[in-house]
């Protein structure tokens, strides 16, 4: 179910140290260098490490992103477009990650592009949905010890070129709980 941010306020109302790992994809200097600039800025960002934007969806990225995530937590921004975000809503994700326990936590978000702002909602994913082409966004926040967990239980030798983010959101599910924020806490931007 989406986490209502109003109702539950008090209860959350607080500072969690947790640290992330950041994965984003790469193409060249000038469309990461924003992105990198902003997850920078971010008090909860131990590290941001580039992948292929080309193979952001393979079972091979899959693997070595678990392989090289050493935070508590792990953001993987699966569009090679400029993120940036709310005033504290990274540490609001992090912190309902936390405090659910959720493997996966997921948001609603903001497209930015010429001709102004628009809402991107998403929704809540149902227990047991095997949909591929179920929309979490382009911000997947993963507990680290879930997404290591669920990839050692990935077959050796098989490497699934568009499906790999795919498998580890069908692994992680089997794990834990995977959480949708009903606010909208970063923006996707799509500028020339």
């Amino acid at each position: 179910q989406s986490y209502d941010f109003f109702h539950n306020f008090g209860k959350f109302n607080y500072h969690i140290m947790i640290s992330i790992d950041c994965f984003i994809p790469f193409v060249d200097e000038q469309q990461v260098r924003e992105t990198e600039k902003n997850l920078r800025a971010e008090s909860l960002v131990a590290s941001v490490h580039r992948i292929d934007a080309s193979a952001i969806n393979s079972t091979k990225t899959v693997k070595q992103i678990a392989s090289e995530a050493q935070s508590e937590y792990t953001l993987i921004y699966t569009k090679a477009t400029t993120l940036r975000w709310g005033a504290f809503c990274l540490e609001r994700m992090a912190n309902v990650a936390k405090d659910t326990e959720a493997v996966l936590t997921y948001a609603d978000h903001f497209v930015e592009d010429e001709k102004g702002r628009t809402d991107a909602p998403v929704i809540d994913c149902q227990f047991g949905s095997l949909r591929d082409d179920f929309d979490f966004g382009s911000v997947l926040l993963y507990r680290t010890d879930a997404l290591k967990k669920a990839v050692a239980g990935m077959e050796e030798g098989v490497d699934y070129k568009h499906a790999g983010l795919y498998d580890l959101r069908l692994r992680v599910s089997r794990i834990g709980r995977l959480m949708h924020i009903g606010e909208y806490l970063y923006y996707e931007v799509e500028l020339d």
